[in-house]
């Protein structure tokens, strides 16, 4: 959906996978991370997709014009998991560094998204809450991700 958005908007995709994990799912140090974060914060224009490191994703949350949060149950999370890992066998997964294979971290990507689901989430939708009307919109259903989007963004 992201990749879809920026190139509908001509504007730079920035996937937080990719400065978060080092080749072998190796995690990045917090301090180059937020150094690469801060840079694209610096463009003009930008949609970045994915968490990474709190103080980050609440920097780029309040400096973003607008933001969206899929907000789809934890089975489908899991299940799209499962499809990315059967994906990364016919084609290298462009959203990943070099060397970062889901099917080598089943367990851990099983775990990410319990975590998110169980400690992060709350904390993630009070800080939405916090934000102006109309610059955040929650899709709980990806049958509607697409009329919603194309209405509030005007596309």
């Amino acid at each position: 959906m992201a990749r879809s958005l920026a190139q509908s908007l001509g504007i730079n995709l920035f996937i937080v996978d990719n400065i978060y994990w080092l080749s072998g799912w190796q995690q990045q140090a917090h301090h180059v991370f937020a150094k690469a974060h801060r840079e694209w914060l610096d463009n003009n224009s930008w949609i970045i997709d994915g968490v990474g490191y709190w103080p980050e994703m609440e920097q780029r949350i309040n400096e973003s014009d607008f933001v969206i949060f899929l907000d789809v149950p934890m089975s489908v999370c899991k299940e799209r998991a499962q499809l990315r890992i059967h994906e990364e066998a016919v084609s290298p997964n462009i959203n990943v560094p070099s060397g970062c294979f889901y099917s080598d971290v089943i367990d851990l990507q099983m775990s990410v998204i319990e975590n998110f689901d169980l400690e992060i989430k709350a904390k993630l939708v009070s800080l939405l809450n916090t934000q102006a009307p109309g610059k955040v919109i929650v899709i709980g259903d990806f049958n509607e991700l697409d009329s919603r989007l194309l209405a509030q963004l005007k596309i």
